[in-house]
């Protein structure tokens, strides 16, 4: 049985998804949060991505849900605190806010991405701004069902795992956040400098061609198709601002 003193590891998420099924809300709704910066989200947020409203207990149910078919595949103990919730078996929990906060599981969210349900790339980062203001009461055509058959490239989680341990620091090589200090919580992203999408066929790639990065400066990175923005000019960026 695991818990928060000891949670699901990368390998027993992995096994676990293999069996579960989500909707379409569901998977719509782990794809946002892992979207969000430091993948956490609010039930506020998570409703306005699911309904465009405030729908906090129709949210709250989804999440539970959602979270409760992960508990129940990896055998998570979801009493205790700081509150008590099948939340628990996929994200930690941050009251220190005005709202309540869930932060993804780092082992969680590498599984995703090793089973395909998210793209650390791509999902839920939209960096096209809006050409058009939206009257009030706009409303548009969402949810049918699309089949998609889709090559994905692949990882190796192995490696990022040995650049983290590796690492002198976790602090983010372009803005210097670091989780530990401010969150308590050891965290990174690895980004490589040479995006996978370029790459036709498998190719080697060493730790040195790779980057500590936070979620946020992440994201930055991503935002600019097809080429990612360099981490110098990330850099640049802050400095302007």
């Amino acid at each position: 049985m695991y818990d928060d003193t000891l949670p699901p590891t990368f390998a027993v998420y992995r096994k676990a998804l293999a069996n579960v099924h989500f909707t379409s809300t569901e998977l719509s709704a782990l794809r946002f949060q892992f979207s969000r910066p430091e993948r956490s989200t609010t039930s506020q947020q998570l409703a306005m991505h699911l309904h465009g409203n405030r729908k906090i207990a129709v949210t709250n149910g989804i999440y539970g849900r959602l979270a409760g078919k992960v508990a129940k595949a990896v055998g998570f103990k979801t009493a205790g605190p700081p509150r008590p919730g099948n939340w628990r078996a996929i994200s930690l929990g941050d009251g220190s806010g005005e709202h309540f906060k869930w932060i993804m599981r780092d082992e969680f969210a590498r599984a995703l991405i090793e089973v395909g349900i998210v793209d650390p790339e791509t999902d839920g980062w939209d960096a096209t701004p809006p050409d058009v203001d939206a009257p009030d009461g706009f409303a548009g055509l969402e949810g049918g069902p699309k089949l998609r058959t889709h090559l994905a490239k692949e990882r190796s989680p192995l490696l990022a795992k040995k650049k983290k341990a590796q690492a002198a620091s976790l602090a983010c090589e372009v803005c210097g956040f670091d989780a530990r200090a401010v969150y308590g919580i050891e965290y990174c992203e690895v980004h490589h400098l040479t995006p996978l999408s370029q790459l036709t066929k498998a190719t080697k790639i060493t730790l040195d061609e790779l980057a500590i990065v936070c979620a946020n400066c992440h994201r930055i990175i991503h935002s600019r198709h097809p080429e990612p923005f360099k981490l110098d000019e990330v850099r640049q960026m802050l400095r302007n601002g």
